[in-house]
């Protein structure tokens, strides 16, 4: 990569374009992996602190370089976010839950500190751009491994139809759970509609388009695998996106009326060649609209807004957020209490009103700024990720909370950074 040949850099700066590098990568293969290398970033920026002297202490967008001299407002919401929960303790009953609860929400706090105590001035555009086609690339290599893996299972199988078989054991196609790999997915698919869309405008080399189609189709795959309602009807939605971007951003009328016929056959294509997801995705809709059904998760969403109903200012805190909804389960079969699977209603419930109001900001501020700033393959993201976690309570858990806090801080950095123009060549 062109960064390694800047012999200006001192090996702390070098080190540090590198873990920032890989972190989406491994992040979305191997988390614990990624944690480790997080905590190995934050050793080289004190050893890189003290040896350049480049303290900063959230004054150091000072840099000509920068395009703003102010610590990001998101990062604020973001402390804000963690301070609530550390507070919610004083009134919470369970108090070893809520110290595990706050430790696992201590990446709101640590993204922010490493923006906060140094600067970045080595970080470029085109690095931001490298880390995601990183992580794009290891998750179409992990499909294409886990797919051929699969077809020799298959081969050894006495199961007639291969479709049925893939359906049957879509739960094993990989070991994270759906929810939180289609949001990755997802997240590789709306970069990669941004990376054609740059690609177009710098007449790149054929070679790099096919590759980058390639991905994308893998991408769809591994998301039609893993058997995600909310991955399936999230598509959807980015689909419509990148629709409504191409006829009336971009004004490109022919384009867009070919682009919706080619979705309207893919759609038709899922409907009679995988009729179970199909039938997953719109009955995952008739229960939002309508919310009534006889699926688990709207029972547990109900069972939260009770609770919410009862403590709907500050909540019940951290530590009591599962005890609090165990009377609910005690005569299930399985006696298992689940949360609320609803970010909103979950933040709601813990911390109440603050609470929601900062999660909305957290997501809404950097929506809206990455609109604005047109830049399309993060903006897919937080809507993408808004919509994810109405199924999901992802900020409970290391999987969603690294992963937004880590989608955050890239693209808080490559909003810093004045606009250049991309050199495809730069990464070879």
């Amino acid at each position: 990569m062109m960064f390694l040949n800047n012999e200006k850099l001192h090996w702390s700066e070098k080190l540090e374009i590198w873990l920032i590098t890989l972190l989406p990568a491994l992040f979305s293969a191997y988390g614990g992996a990624a944690v480790a290398l997080f905590c190995l970033l934050g050793i080289n920026i004190i050893i890189k602190n003290f040896a350049l002297k480049r303290w900063s202490f959230f004054c150091w967008h000072q840099d000509k370089n920068y395009k703003y001299d102010k610590f990001p407002l998101v990062f604020i919401f973001m402390i804000a976010y963690w301070t609530v929960y550390l507070v919610s303790l004083i009134w919470t009953e369970n108090l070893s839950y809520g110290v595990r609860e706050i430790s696992s929400q201590i990446w709101m706090l640590l993204f922010p500190l490493i923006f906060a105590i140094t600067d970045f001035r080595e970080i470029e555009k085109h690095h931001i751009r490298s880390s995601l086609l990183w992580m794009v690339s290891f998750l179409s290599v992990t499909f294409i491994f886990r797919f051929a893996e699969f077809i020799y299972q298959y081969s050894c199988s006495q199961s007639d139809s291969f479709i049925w078989y893939m359906l049957s054991r879509s739960s094993e196609f990989y070991p994270t759970h759906h929810s939180y790999m289609s949001l990755y997915l997802l997240t590789g698919l709306g970069f990669l509609y941004s990376e054609f869309q740059q690609i177009k405008k710098a007449h790149s080399p054929t070679l790099l388009t096919i590759t980058l189609s390639v991905c994308a189709c893998c991408l769809c795959m591994f998301l039609l695998c893993i058997n995600s309602r909310a991955g399936l009807l999230c598509l959807l939605i980015l689909l419509l996106m990148c629709w409504i971007h191409i006829a009336f951003f971009k004004r490109n009328y022919k384009l867009g009326i070919v682009s919706f016929v080619v979705v309207a056959l893919l759609v038709a294509g899922i409907h009679f060649a995988l009729p179970a997801h199909f039938q997953n995705l719109s009955s995952t809709v008739i229960e939002l609209v309508s919310g009534n059904s006889d699926d688990s998760r709207l029972e547990i969403m109900k069972n939260a807004c009770q609770v919410i109903k009862e403590n709907p200012v500050l909540g019940v805190g951290a530590g009591d957020r599962m005890d609090v909804l165990t009377p609910f389960y005690e005569n299930s079969e399985n006696g298992k209490t689940y949360n609320p699977h609803n970010q909103y209603l979950d933040t709601m419930m813990t911390i109440g009103i603050p609470g929601i109001i900062l999660l909305l900001m957290m997501i809404f501020i950097p929506s809206l700024k990455a609109f604005k700033e047109r830049k399309f393959g993060f903006f897919t993201f937080f809507v993408i990720f808004a919509v994810s976690i109405l199924f999901e309570s992802m900020l409970e858990r290391q999987m969603g909370i690294f992963f937004f806090c880590l989608m955050t801080f890239l693209f808080t950095l490559d909003s810093q950074k004045k606009s250049v123009s991309l050199q495809f060549n730069s990464i070879k």
